[in-house]
């Protein structure tokens, strides 16, 4: 883990490096050695791979698949999806969603409303009004509303929701790359971060029956596609906080909780030096970096 010293170099794991079991995964979709979120997402969510952009589709696109979080609906547990960019994006859309493109994000959107799922929080929604531009549809957040989810957009209101709120929809108050919540090296005094929303979910769908969470922090995966070290790093670091919330719900229910920490992908190829830097980390270049 690095985080910022430069007077030595020592490991010091993450906690999600100390569970104790660890296994492997093939990631490549039915289309490509190099997939994207949208069939790694659906192969994580279903246990089916089909072909990168599509969500929720079998591998020949004819049928819908059921994801985990629907099957746990089904048997009356409480879900929750959250993710640090927008909620219709391809990870969280994977959970609720059946298109051919992740770039459908209208239609997603509204299959969200009607998912039934009773916690979503993160980021905005991506094309609120439609995907067309030329055709102005009914924003999705009407559309949620309608289908009896309480909409926040604000920390005082997001602190607010409790049990009784019913189905909801949490959006980080400070809106950031096209309706994702600030990367954690911009964060300011009271922005919302993954760690708060796993928290409120946990406190809210916490029943006898049982509950499902996805959390996603999606600004990793942003940001290793910039190729930038010093972001992806910090991204990391608020999922580790993240998971510490997790884990300090499991050690007062041990027999009951599975904590499943995993990536659907890698992007940018980040690694550490090369022969053209000298075999160095220059950790010294961070220094400049916000």
């Amino acid at each position: 883990m690095y985080t910022g010293d430069k007077k030595k170099v020592e490991i010091k794991p993450l906690e999600f490096y100390k569970f104790p079991t660890v296994g492997l995964v093939n990631t490549e979709d039915s289309t490509s050695f190099c997939p994207d979120s949208a069939s790694t997402a659906t192969a994580i969510s279903s246990g089916n791979k089909t072909h990168s952009g599509v969500i929720g589709k079998t591998s020949d696109l004819q049928k819908n698949v059921t994801t985990v979080a629907e099957k746990m609906k089904a048997q009356g547990k409480k879900i929750g999806i959250i993710s640090t960019v927008t909620l219709n994006h391809a990870t969280p859309a994977a959970f609720y969603a059946n298109v051919t493109s992740r770039k459908q994000y209208y239609e997603i959107g509204k299959q969200m409303a009607t998912s039934g799922f009773d916690y979503f929080a993160g980021g905005s929604l991506a094309h609120r009004t439609g995907d067309d531009k030329k055709k102005k549809e009914k924003d999705l957040y009407d559309i949620l509303k309608a289908s009896g989810y309480t909409v926040t957009e604000t920390k005082k209101d997001f602190e607010k929701i409790n049990k009784n709120t019913g189905k909801v929809f949490a959006v980080t108050e400070r809106i950031q790359d096209d309706g994702a919540m600030p990367y954690t090296l911009d964060q300011k005094k009271g922005d919302m971060t993954l760690r708060d929303t796993l928290r409120k979910a946990i406190e809210v769908l916490d029943n006898d029956k049982g509950f499902f969470i996805m959390a996603e922090a999606g600004k990793i995966d942003w940001a290793c596609h910039a190729n930038d070290a010093l972001s992806s790093i910090h991204e990391v670091l608020a999922l580790d906080d993240a998971v510490q919330e997790a884990i300090a719900f499991y050690k007062k229910h041990p027999d009951e909780t599975l904590i499943l920490v995993t990536a659907d992908h890698e992007t940018g190829g980040l690694s550490l030096g090369y022969q053209g830097t000298g075999y160095d980390t220059h950790f010294e270049i961070f220094d400049k970096q916000n």
